[in-house]
This record gives structure tokens, C-alpha cells and sequence, in this order.
């Protein structure tokens, strides 16, 4: 049976060949009389955006009471003026909206923050996702869901690829004094350089994933943050943006975004 609760959520895995209707049997329950008369807010992530708007035409064909969205990140087409820089700053661990799209001139009509206005729990709805939000910091604006559907392996899409100098990693910075940091890197440096499993290392040295924000939010003071004024043109807005990936220390940050997660 479907329906809010405040026990403590269950979670379940069924592993079954393709073909056999996993999907149909989802969508069958979610044309349920139980399903509206309790409001329930589901959300299922799926590999990618072709079977997002898959899935958005069957569940409208298959229950078209249900109110189903698509929701999107930034990178996918007309979605955001910026979609680079806002992809570079994300991986950099910190807000995209407070850092880039507070400034940006086109706010008020953004087609990324207008998907979420009319999002709404007043009704049940159904919202589908692609895997690489399950990775993401959710929008504050996304309501929490009652049901979370993960359709298909989703493993792949937790991996990160980069590449560091581990020298770089003890390399000085020049606006930071705090000697934690340094503590930090000289930590994160020898695991790495221990030749075992890493994060039962780290674990081992008592390195956390509080630690890896400390030493993250630490490394973003070491550089100036983009130059971004209310008053910017979208040309004006390109070109400081421009100027802030190319000073960005991206490596250091990025390691330690990754392991913070």
C-alpha cells in the first residue's frame, strides 16, 4: 500500500531482467486511488533525459490525472544562459545560485528556476529525474518525495574523474594561514600515497567527510571568487567569467568536493 508515513523509511531492491515490466507495474500503482487521496510525491530517476521524456508520455497516457514533471538541471538545452559555468562552479562544491545566478540578468524568466515554481504538494505528483541528480545537492525548491523509484543501475554516474599532483596538494596558498589545511593535505597526501583502499583509509586516519568540507570551504578563500555585479550585461557577465575559470585552482577543490560526498 502507498501512502505518507513517519516510520522510518524502508528500502528495497529488486533486481529482474529487462523487459519484464518493472516499469508497468510501477505505473499501474501509481493510478491508484491511494496514491491521490494521500497526496504522494514520487520521484523516479532514470538513466537519462530520452527516457525522462519517455516516461513523462507514458505516465500521461497510462494515468493522466497525475500530475507528472520533468525536471531538469541546468546543462540541458535552454535551461540556463551559462550552462559551463555553471557546471564549473558546481564542482567546485559551492552555490551556483548565490555565486552565478543571483547576478545573472535573466533570473526572473530562468526556465531552471521556473520549473520549480509550480511544483506543489497540495496534490500528488510524480517527478521524474535523471541519475546524475542523486548526486547532486538537491534545490532547495524540489519537495521532499514520499516515494523515490531509482529505475535501473545507477552506480556509473557516482563516479568523478580528475587528475592532481600530489605535490600540489602541500603546494602554499597565499591567503590562508590556518594550519589545519595543511594538516589535512599532509593526511589526505600519505593515504594516497599508502597504496590502499582509500576510504578505508581515510577512515582509518580519522579523516571525514566534515574534514574534506572544512579543507574545501579553506582552499576557496585562496582565490578571488568571479567578479560578478547586479548591473552586468550577459556579454559583460561571459567575460568574468572567463577571467575566474582561468585563475581557479579547480584540482585542489575538486578532490576534496569529491571525497566530501
Amino acid at each position: 500500500k502507498l501512502g505518507k508515513t513517519a516510520s522510518s523509511p524502508i528500502h528495497r531492491g529488486i533486481k529482474a531482467s529487462a523487459g519484464l515490466g518493472k516499469t508497468s507495474a510501477v505505473m499501474n500503482r501509481l493510478s491508484g486511488d491511494d496514491v491521490k487521496s494521500t497526496n504522494l510525491q514520487v520521484e523516479i530517476y532514470v538513466p537519462d533525459h530520452k527516457l525522462a521524456r519517455e516516461l513523462v508520455g507514458k505516465l500521461g497516457c497510462q494515468v493522466p490525472d497525475l500530475d507528472v514533471r520533468h525536471i531538469k538541471g541546468r546543462a540541458q538545452e535552454g535551461m540556463c544562459l551559462f550552462p559551463d559555468d555553471a557546471e564549473f562552479i558546481g564542482n567546485l562544491g559551492v552555490s551556483v545560485t548565490e555565486t552565478l545566478c543571483l547576478h545573472c540578468p535573466e533570473r526572473s524568466g530562468c526556465h531552471y528556476f521556473l520549473q520549480f515554481e509550480s511544483l506543489t504538494q497540495e496534490h500528488a505528483q510524480a517527478r521524474i529525474l535523471t541519475h546524475a541528480h542523486l548526486f547532486l545537492k538537491r534545490p532547495s525548491a524540489l519537495p521532499r518525495p514520499d516515494l523515490s523509484i531509482v529505475d535501473e543501475g545507477f552506480v556509473f554516474k557516482s563516479i568523478v574523474e580528475g587528475s592532481l599532483l600530489l605535490d600540489q596538494l602541500m603546494a602554499a596558498r597565499a591567503k590562508i594561514s590556518d594550519p589545519t589545511l595543511h594538516q589535512l593535505s599532509r593526511k589526505l597526501r600519505d593515504a594516497l600515497e599508502s597504496g590502499r583502499p582509500l576510504l578505508g583509509k581515510l577512515r582509518g586516519i580519522g579523516l571525514s567527510a566534515s574534514d574534506m568540507r572544512f579543507a574545501r570551504k579553506l582552499e576557496y578563500k585562496d582565490f578571488q571568487r568571479p567578479k560578478l555585479l547586479p548591473r552586468m550585461n550577459i556579454d559583460e557577465l561571459k567575460r568574468a567569467l572567463k577571467e575566474f575559470r582561468a585563475q581557479a585552482p579547480r584540482g585542489r577543490i575538486e578532490l576534496w568536493s569529491i571525497l566530501a560526498r
